[in-house]
C-alpha cells in the first residue's frame, strides 16, 4: 500500500494542489461570493462592522455617475490594478468604503450647503461661468433617471468626492508624496502600448444571420426602457409684452408699466383654466395672439421658447389634469 502510494505521490500532489488551488479561487472569488450570498450576504467587515454584497454594488453603480462628473482623481485614486474589470470595481468599492469612515474620524464631512455649492460648481451645469438650473435639471431627466439615479445619488457622489479632496489636502499637508505614486504617473503617462485589432467585414456575416419578428419583439421587451427616444412637445402661448419705448424705460418706472401686463396675463390664465382645450379660441376673443411652436425636447427647445430655458421645463411639467401652466415672468 505504502510502496503503491509512493509511486504515484506526485499525482496525487498535483490533484491535491489543483484541487486545493481551484477551491481557494472559488471560494473567494467575488463574483461567487456575491452569488451565494445575494444582497444581503456577507461580504466582509470593515472597521468591526459587515458589509454587505448590497453595500459594495450600491458603491460600485455611482462609478458610472462619478465618471460622468469628470471626477477622475477620486476613480484613478481610488481604484487599484486588478486581472479584471469586477477586481477593479471591488477595490474601488472597498477603497470608497474605507475612505467614508477615514474622512468621518478625520472630521472631513461635508454639509448640505458644501455639497450644493460643490454641484453647482460642476462644469456640467455651467453657461458662461454660471450655475445654469436648465443644465441641472435635463442632467437629473437625461443621465440620472433612466440609469435609475435620483438626485439624492448625485449628492452622495459628490459628497463623496469632497470627502476625498478634503482627505487628499490633510496627508499632502502633513506627509511627503510616495516615490512610487510618482513613478506609476509617469508609466502611465509615457508608457507604450501594443494593440492588435483584428477586422470583421459585416457583409461577410450578414446574409447568413436571420433574426425573426418574435426574437425583435423579446429584445425591445427587454430594453424598452432604455431605448425610448426622447419625449417631444408642442405647445400654445401668449406673450404679454412691454413695447419698445416701455423696454427703455428706467427699472422703476418699468415695474409700473408690467402691471397692467400681469393683471391682464392673470386674466387670461383665469379664462384659459376654465375651458383649457378652448385656450385658442379664448385668446382671440381676448385679442391676444396665439404661438405655435414645433415639436421639441427639454434639451433642444424651440425657438419660441429660446428667450427664457425655463420654459421648456414648465413645458414638460404640464400633464392632461394641468394643460395650463402658471403665468411666469
Amino acid at each position: 500500500m505504502l510502496d503503491s502510494i509512493r509511486k504515484r505521490q506526485r499525482t496525487l500532489l498535483t490533484i491535491i494542489t489543483i484541487v486545493v488551488i481551484v477551491a481557494f479561487a472559488w471560494f473567494y472569488n467575488p463574483a461567487s461570493m456575491r452569488r451565494a450570498g445575494g444582497p444581503s450576504g456577507a461580504i466582509g467587515k470593515l472597521n468591526g462592522r459587515t458589509i454587505t454584497v448590497g453595500d459594495i454594488q450600491k458603491v460600485e453603480r455611482s462609478i458610472q455617475l462619478a465618471y460622468s462628473l469628470g471626477m477622475h482623481d477620486l476613480l484613478e485614486s481610488l481604484t487599484t490594478e486588478g486581472r479584471t474589470r469586477d477586481d477593479q470595481f471591488l477595490s474601488f468599492a472597498w477603497n470608497l468604503l474605507l475612505l467614508r469612515d477615514e474622512a468621518n474620524q478625520l472630521q472631513v464631512v461635508p454639509t448640505a450647503d458644501q455639497i450644493r455649492n460643490a454641484e453647482k460648481a460642476l462644469p456640467q451645469f455651467q453657461t458662461n461661468n454660471q450655475f445654469d438650473p436648465a443644465k441641472y435639471q435635463a442632467f437629473l431627466d437625461n443621465a440620472l433617471k433612466p440609469n435609475g439615479f435620483t438626485a439624492a445619488d448625485l449628492d452622495d457622489v459628490v459628497a463623496d468626492n469632497l470627502r476625498f479632496a478634503g482627505v487628499t489636502q490633510l496627508i499632502k499637508d502633513s506627509s511627503p508624496l510616495p516615490e512610487s505614486m510618482f513613478k506609476q504617473q509617469y508609466e502611465q503617462l509615457n508608457q507604450k502600448v501594443s494593440l492588435a485589432v483584428i477586422r470583421f467585414k459585416r457583409a461577410d456575416f450578414q446574409p447568413s444571420i436571420q433574426v425573426s419578428d418574435a426574437e425583435v419583439q423579446k429584445y425591445y421587451d427587454q430594453h424598452k426602457d432604455t431605448i425610448l427616444s426622447p419625449e417631444k412637445r408642442k405647445v400654445e402661448l401668449v406673450s404679454f409684452l412691454l413695447s419698445d419705448d416701455q423696454k427703455k424705460l428706467p427699472e422703476a418706472e418699468k415695474v409700473g408699466a408690467k402691471k397692467p401686463l400681469a393683471e391682464q396675463a392673470d386674466s387670461f390664465a383665469q379664462a384659459a383654466l376654465q375651458n383649457p382645450s378652448a385656450f385658442e379660441q379664448t385668446a382671440k376673443e381676448k385679442g391676444y395672439q396665439v404661438v405655435h411652436s414645433e415639436p421639441f425636447t427639454v434639451q433642444q427647445p424651440d425657438k419660441v421658447l429660446s428667450q427664457d430655458p425655463a420654459l421648456a421645463h414648465e413645458a414638460f411639467d404640464l400633464t392632461k389634469d394641468n394643460p395650463v401652466s402658471d403665468v411666469t415672468e
